[in-house]
Formats: structure tokens, sequence, C-alpha cells
């Protein structure tokens, strides 16, 4: 018999509480299993519950019920930027701008896990950072503040930072949200190199899962669906079969908004 390969992140009959009231349930039901080398796209509309799932998969927030199990040695509990042995970590990039810090630049943003991690000064990891502020298309505002550039470049940043510690498994919420289409086009495009990255120098996580309004941007990336709809998880299966899903929520997200 073939031995089950063994999951990065599991979570097992998780309910997912309320921000403000953690006796209110927002999600129940949750049995979600990620492994090497898969991008799992969870869809549902806006404040369904979809932030707080990645919250409680990042260690960020305790689940109401069920299980959390990680085989990231540095996943439990921590984000990226505080994790002890980042090879195998899990790396949250927040939604609406992703979070930068405002008083710091954005070379200074990237380089902050990576100081944090080995107690070091800025030109210690400069190279590193370099790199990472050149692949995300950074490199022109490396000096510039955070609150002066558009949402999408602020995202880039998270993003930026979420990989300086090279997570195994990089959780990205709602990336696409609000975006011009360039931006978007740009995520896209990202996202598919570093699906494919075999760059000694490049941070490729070992899986990928983004939270989506939207399925139709995702079709020809994902390889693993779920929605979260009226507070139950229901997995969708593989892009084949979310094409052909006959789910009204599911057909509505595959339209066309134009």
């Amino acid at each position: 018999m073939t031995p089950t390969p063994a999951s990065l992140i599991e979570l097992r009959g998780v309910s997912i509480p309320a921000r403000q009231d953690p006796d209110i349930t927002v999600v129940s039901g949750v049995d979600w299993r990620v492994e090497d080398g898969e991008f799992w796209v969870i869809a549902g509309p806006p404040g369904c519950g979809k932030s707080l799932l990645f919250e409680i998969a990042a260690g960020l927030l305790a689940p109401a019920r069920g299980t959390r199990s990680v085989s990231t040695p540095s996943a439990a509990g921590m984000t990226a930027a505080a994790s002890p042995s980042p090879e195998r970590g899990i790396a949250l990039v927040f939604a609406d701008g992703g979070r930068p810090f405002n008083q710091l630049t954005v070379a200074e943003n990237v380089a902050l896990p990576l100081r944090y991690h080995r107690g070091c000064r800025h030109d210690a990891v400069a190279s590193e950072v370099e790199r990472l502020l050149d692949w995300t298309g950074l490199a022109p505002h490396a000096q510039r503040r955070p609150a002066i550039l558009n949402r999408g470049l602020r995202q880039r940043i998270a993003l930026a930072r979420a990989l300086a510690l090279r997570p195994s498994l990089l959780l990205l919420d709602n990336p696409l949200g609000g975006l011009a289409t360039s931006q978007i086009r740009w995520w896209l495009n990202f996202l598919a190199n570093l699906q494919h990255a075999h760059h000694p120098a490049l941070p490729a996580p070992a899986a990928i899962a983004v939270t989506t309004d939207n399925l139709r941007p995702w079709v020809t990336l994902g390889t693993h669906f779920a929605l979260i709809e009226d507070g139950r998880w229901r997995s969708l299966g593989s892009p084949t079969e979310v094409a052909s899903s006959q789910h009204p929520a599911v057909r509505e997200m595959l339209i066309d908004p134009v």
C-alpha cells in the first residue's frame, strides 16, 4: 500500500469563531489538508470566514472546536516573521494592502523578518532583500514608505516579506481584491512562476493557498478548490470539477464580471 503523503497542515472538524465573540461560530465542519505541490483556492462571499480560516491555519487564532496539526516545525502558533525554523514555516499575507509597517521603508519591511530571525543589522541581509525586491518588482520603491504607494504595491511588500524566510506554505488572503487589471495580471503571472520556481535563490513555497470571492482568475492556477458558504465548508475538487459544477454560488463566481 502506498503511504499517505505527509501534510503541511491539517484541520479536522474545525469550527471557526467570530473575531469579536468566540462563542459565535462563523464556519463549522472544516476538514482541510494541504500537501506539497498543491495550490488551494478557498472561495466564498465577503465576510463568510475565509480570513479567519487563514488566521487559524497560520496559528494566529485558535479554533473553537476541532484540531490543527502541522508538519512544519516552525509553524505552530507562529508567523514566518517569528519562526525559529523558517525553511518549514507558514506565512500569511493579509488582505487589503498586506499591513506593512509605514514607519519603515519598503526595503526595511522586507528585511525585518530576516533581521529578527538572525539578530543582525540590515546590511547583513541587504543582498537577500535586494533579490526579493527585484523579484517582486519593488526595487524602484526600495527607499519609499509604504503609505505613499498604492494598495497593489503594498500587497507586494507583504508578499516579499512573507517569502523572505522561505515558508513551506504561503497563505494569501484575497490578493487580487481591489486591484487594477495590470496588478491582477502581475499577481497571476508571479504566482504561476512561483509554482514552478527552481532557482535556489528564489524562495518558492511547497504549497500556496489563496482566498477569493471570484473563482474565474484562479481556475487555471488552482489544483484544489473549496467553498465556504452559509457557515459550512465544502470541498469542490479539481479545476475540471469546478468548471463543471452546477452549484449556484460556484457558477456565480465563475461569471465574467465584464
